[in-house]
């Protein structure tokens, strides 16, 4: 394959894991919001992140097929959002663990978990 041929696939698969990380993350953070889980709410937050990081693929392989012209400031500001959506998840783990946690309340036992467990 040539190298046109091998950038235009490149779009489409990068398109496809974009809109594919954009569902599973507003799927993830509704999710978590509804149930009240730290760890729903950032994974969904982390396929934002991932989101991001992928457009910026998505436009670097375009702007090599040069159907968009994509510079080192556009690629500097995208990393920089990356970073700031990183920022904003470490804080969102770090406030919601100081909320949520309480050294008087255990885990909870699942029924799935009493299953699981290797009788002795």
């Amino acid at each position: 394959m040539d190298r046109v041929a091998l950038l235009r696939r490149g779009v489409v698969l990068e398109s496809a894991t974009v809109g594919y990380n954009a569902l599973e993350g507003i799927i993830a953070i509704a999710a978590g919001l509804a149930a009240g889980s730290v760890a729903l709410t950032g994974f969904g937050i982390d396929s934002v992140i991932e989101v991001t990081s992928g457009v910026v693929l998505w436009w670097r392989l375009r702007a090599e097929l040069g159907a968009a012209r994509v510079g080192p400031t556009v690629e500097a500001r995208a990393a920089r959002w990356a970073g700031v959506l990183l920022l904003a998840l470490a804080v969102y783990i770090v406030r919601s663990r100081g909320v949520d946690s309480s050294p008087a309340i255990g885990p909870e036992r699942a029924s799935w978990g009493s299953c699981s467990r290797r009788s002795h």
